[in-house]
């Protein structure tokens, strides 16, 4: 049995490489005019934002709430969405392998940063390092209501949401089908480690894609990634929280 055969997503093979060119450039350019006209109302309507973090929370949910729409248009709807990206529930023996997968990443996680301690800094300081650079910590310190809003809103539906579709729904759908599924996991990990740019975030980031490509592979669906996406940036978020707050 070939790796193709063994893929069990069900609508990937229609996506092109032009497709995805075309989805990632259409959402580069949304996401600058998107940015620009909020930045633009937000000088004419709420100048007193300007000296807030609210701006720059605005900006990425406004990056994070293009792709989706892009994706729906240039993949002709919600139904092809949910074929084409494999955003469908598949079964609940799927959903418990999935979150059972998300607990040997976490833990795979802080096996790693724990033995890193040994050779960098300790492992607390690595803990609130990876919490400053992946998440809003440092915004919550002052963060308004509105702030919390934006915050919450792309925590727990945008990111997860619009990641998953990037990285496990077109991106994996179009590597798996030109090259084979274990190529997709290996790859689309490597970018979404890229992705978060910090070099602390990276190797969770790695570890992370790796673990959520191997459900896409086996279970053919983005929603249970989306599933374990939300359990990791809630898990984050309240952690954040906690310390922010001075607990």
């Amino acid at each position: 049995m070939t790796h193709r055969q063994e893929y069990r997503g069900s609508g990937s093979a229609a996506i092109r490489g032009q497709t995805v060119l075309k989805v990632l450039g259409i959402w580069m350019l949304a996401s600058v005019l998107g940015c620009e006209a909020a930045r633009l109302i937000i000088a004419q309507a709420a100048p007193a934002w300007r000296a807030t973090s609210i701006p720059s929370l605005i900006y990425v949910d406004v990056v994070y709430a293009a792709l989706p729409f892009i994706l729906w248009a240039a993949l002709g709807g919600r139904q092809r969405i949910r074929r084409g990206l494999d955003f469908r529930f598949t079964s609940m023996e799927d959903l418990g392998r999935s979150l059972g997968v998300w607990v040997l990443i976490v833990a795979a996680a802080v096996f790693l940063y724990w033995g890193a301690s040994f050779f960098t800094v300790p492992v607390s300081t690595l803990g609130l390092t990876i919490l400053e650079k992946g998440t809003d910590m440092a915004r919550m310190r002052s963060a308004t209501p509105l702030g919390w809003v934006l915050i919450g809103v792309r925590v727990f539906f945008l990111a997860g949401f619009t990641e998953e579709l990037l990285f496990r729904g077109l991106l994996f759908g179009w590597i798996a089908c030109r090259w084979s599924p274990p190529i997709a996991v290996v790859a689309t990990a490597l970018l979404f480690g890229a992705e978060h740019a910090y070099p602390v975030l990276i190797p969770i980031g790695v570890i992370y894609g790796l673990g959520t490509g191997w459900v896409r592979w086996r279970t053919g669906s983005t929603f249970n990634t989306w599933v374990m996406h939300v359990l990791t940036d809630g898990a984050m978020f309240w952690a954040a929280f906690w310390v922010a707050m001075g607990h």
